[in-house]
């Protein structure tokens, strides 16, 4: 069965880029996106989408821009999303608040937790919550970046089988509850683009402690490790690799344990089809400029996900591959439509604006 996009019209798209009053600033972008999707779990769905990139008056054309993603739709299943990351960028990259604001009422599938459970297990819930991610950091030395992260997501459990897992079983999260944290990042980043990265290194750990003190119904602290290379073999041909590792102590709700699939992270599995206190996966993607503003990708990942962190395993190790088409809206600051089309189990179709990593 087919879970994610299956269906999209993009209909009256329009870029509009205007250029800057100051000499030293670059442009502006802006492009928004009617849709139309179907999927299992939520019907015929429709609704807009808009990325908008810009830099802050006296900003050298130089320095990234900054720019945001509002998102909105309804389905025929009386759910909706609307979703805002956004990432600011001022004084010469010295500062960055970067996070995302939304509000969910959506459905979404539950396939167990661990390894263990049979292929075909699969089983609908709801859920509502409106969710806050914000992070703020200052560069401290040349390309080195320390900050504060906050977390928040007060979601009810809906819509629950009857005869479920989640209905049966004592789980984390599975009558809903407040799930609030605050935690440190460290980040170094000396990539060439934030959009589309030709060359450079990324890599950013975070703790995040949520507990009593934050308000939390949750006591649990969680560790991050996302590290990316980035390489240029030729002006038309590119690599980029990526690991990322998650490890929680403690006990998080099932919503927010390490997850393995969707539009980021191990494309070809439906997001949380493989979910745990731990994960790792490595992932790597070769990009080709083809012509005009078309590119193509193809990609590939494998990731496991266990209890303990000392349990990850060999033998439990899952892969995708996949590949994808690109158009770029905006050639001088990177900033592409990507269509992929990634297999894990089965084909999962993906469509949105800039880079899986």
């Amino acid at each position: 069965m087919k879970r994610l996009l299956l269906l999209v019209f993009l209909v009256g798209l329009f870029s509009g880029k205007a250029s800057a009053q100051e000499a030293d600033s670059s442009s502006t972008t802006f492009f928004p996106l009617p849709v139309v999707f179907f999927t299992p779990e939520t019907r015929l769905g429709f609704g807009a989408f808009a990325f908008f990139s810009w830099r802050f008056e006296d900003e050298s054309k130089d320095s990234r821009p900054s720019q945001f993603q509002l998102g909105a739709a309804y389905t025929l299943e009386d759910q909706i999303l609307a979703y805002l990351p956004f990432q600011l960028w001022w004084k010469d990259e010295q500062y960055s608040v970067f996070g995302e604001v939304g509000w969910y009422r959506y459905n979404y599938f539950f396939f167990g937790i661990g390894n263990d459970q049979p292929e075909d297990f699969e089983e609908l819930y709801g859920v509502d919550f409106p969710r806050i991610r914000l992070s703020a950091m200052k560069e401290v030395s040349n390309n080195y970046y320390l900050g504060g992260r906050f977390i928040m997501d007060d979601f009810t459990i809906t819509d629950l089988d009857a005869e479920g897992q989640l209905a049966n079983t004592e789980i984390s999260g599975n009558d809903g509850g407040l799930n609030t944290g605050l935690g440190v990042l460290f980040n170094y980043d000396n990539r060439d683009n934030y959009f589309e990265s030709y060359k450079g290194w990324y890599a950013e750990f975070t703790i995040d402690r949520h507990g009593g003190y934050t308000g939390s119904d949750f006591d649990y602290t969680r560790l991050r490790l996302d590290v990316r290379h980035f390489y240029e073999f030729s002006p038309k041909d590119h690599l980029a690799a990526r690991f990322f590792s998650e490890s929680i102590d403690g006990e998080a709700p099932f919503i927010s344990q390490a997850l393995l699939g969707g539009v980021r992270l191990m494309r070809g599995f439906y997001e949380g089809r493989y979910r745990d206190d731990n994960s790792a996966v490595i992932q790597a993607e070769y990009r080709r400029k083809l012509f005009w503003r078309i590119g193509a990708v193809a990609f590939g990942a494998t990731g496991m996900v266990a209890p303990e962190y000392g349990q990850l395993s060999l033998s439990n190790l899952r892969y995708t591959y996949g590949a994808g088409l690109r158009f770029a809206i905006d050639p001088e600051d990177r900033i592409n439509i990507r269509l992929d089309v990634g297999v894990g189990e089965e084909p999962n179709f993906y469509l949105t604006i800039g880079e899986s990593f």
